[in-house]
């Protein structure tokens, strides 16, 4: 069995999703014969810019066709259909990048057509072609023969050079909507006989970021994984995934800036098996849809229903994504997880001045980070230079992370809380931060990343 994507991927104009304003165009063109000898489709992956260009090539050679869309019985179009037809050349340019790839192109150029009236040429993400490779492209496209049409297509159109741009109608891809793609969706959950909750529809929609491609590929995996109505619980399981209800109880926690809970929440999730980086993207994409709601007033779910879980959702998001880079250079990925659950407790906390509750705990870890430089003769006062330095915070962090990624991690959970003339004490979250600190190098990281900072 083939995948669903391409099971029922578009045969015609009319069974392309989302795309209007670019197929009504095609269509018209082929009809009045007012056709261009190069189109360039731009837009994000699996909107359909290889589907579009490979129905627009079987209508310019159908044989039969009055109308805007290719007859698909004629001797072309099967041909077409069966990958038989000599006069379609698919090429990827990924992995055909080169200028030799190019010349060999430019020698079937110059062959007419064997069946249809013109030799159309498809070249896929066309802006991973080298730089000799374009100009050698470039002179093909200048003067190309009349039975030869190119259709080119890419993700990132900043990459294709101007003079190949320029030489080509353009034509730009949308990501589908919710709408579209719910449609989509329930179109081929129709033909095949099964049935899916609303709840797993919006699963998948979330999940593909309004390319058809992603969606569809889903949807196949769930299918052929059960026989019964899929819903989104049972999606979570198959793809490992953590449930929906899992996610907004950890968000709860993270609103009610109760660290403790998120953190224990984390724990049980990763020693079940789920992975930190995937718990990460689900929080992340939960929130997100918590604060467009709270914020559009569309029925938010319950942990942004609260008067400040905008700012705190807010707050976890940045903490979060932070997190995702982090990633890549902590040792363990529960300790970029857990630095962000702590941060985002932290950061939501609505800004103040310093008081004894603050840091009366004892037991709080603390460093006291010793003058760099000697104090000028008319420095400010001590609190507007520690709330100079409070508020600088971040871009200190920002700055040591260009040197000492590891090191920025571990600032995240610390707080400038006091400042004599000759010292800064930093409180932390946890003892481990205040051993990292104290080790004189660590130290020192922090030292000349406020001198220069502030």
């Amino acid at each position: 069995m083939s995948a669903i994507y391409r099971q029922y991927r578009p045969t015609t104009f009319a069974e392309i999703v989302g795309q209007d304003h670019i197929t009504s165009i095609l269509g018209n063109q082929v009809v009045t014969s007012s056709l261009a000898h190069a189109y360039l489709f731009q837009g994000p992956r699996g909107t359909g810019k290889t589907t579009t260009a490979r129905v627009f090539a079987k209508r310019l050679n159908c044989s039969n066709s009055k109308t805007a869309e290719p007859c698909g019985t004629c001797a072309t179009c099967t041909a077409f259909q069966e990958g038989k037809s000599l006069d379609v050349i698919e090429i990827d340019a990924a992995s055909n990048r080169g200028i030799d790839d190019i010349r060999a192109l430019r020698e079937t150029v110059s062959l007419a057509p064997t069946m249809g009236k013109y030799k159309l040429f498809i070249i896929d993400e066309v802006h991973m072609l080298s730089g000799p490779a374009f100009a050698a492209l470039l002179k093909t496209l200048e003067e190309p023969p009349k039975h030869v049409i190119f259709m080119l297509a890419t993700t990132e159109l900043q990459k294709v050079p101007a003079t190949i741009a320029s030489r080509c109608q353009l034509f730009r891809f949308r990501r589908a909507t919710n709408d579209e793609m719910r449609s989509r969706l329930q179109h081929i959950l129709k033909q095949e006989e099964r049935t899916a909750e609303d709840d797993l529809l919006s699963f998948i929609i979330s999940r593909s970021d309004g390319c058809y491609r992603d969606a569809e590929s889903l949807l196949g995996q769930l299918l052929s994984h059960t026989q019964d109505t899929l819903t989104s619980q049972g999606a979570s399981k198959l793809l490992g995934i953590p449930s929906r209800e899992a996610i907004h109880t950890f968000l709860s926690a993270l609103v009610e800036g109760n660290a403790a809970q998120a953190l224990k929440l984390a724990t049980t999730a990763y020693e079940e098996g789920f992975d930190p980086e995937q718990f990460l993207q689900e929080a992340i994409r939960e929130a997100r849809e918590g604060v467009v709601r709270a914020i559009t007033n569309d029925t938010p779910p319950i942990f942004a229903s609260t008067p400040n879980a905008v700012e705190r959702l807010t707050a976890s998001m940045r903490a979060f994504l932070v997190a995702t880079q982090d990633l890549a250079y902590v040792p363990e990925p529960m300790i970029a997880l857990e630095l962000a659950i702590v941060t985002a407790c932290v950061a939501g906390t609505p800004a103040k001045a310093p008081t004894p509750s603050l840091v009366t705990p004892i037991a709080a870890p603390v460093v006291q980070v010793k003058a760099v430089a000697p104090v000028a003769k008319k420095e400010p006062p001590s609190n507007e230079r520690l709330l100079k330095i409070q508020s600088s915070w971040e871009a200190i962090i920002q700055y040591v992370r260009t040197t000492n990624p590891v090191a920025s991690t571990f600032l995240r959970a610390t707080q400038p809380v006091a400042l004599s003339d000759s010292s800064l004490l930093l409180m932390m979250q946890f003892p481990l931060h205040k051993t990292f600190f104290e080790k004189p190098e660590n130290l020192k990281v922090v030292q000349d990343a406020i001198q220069k900072v502030t």
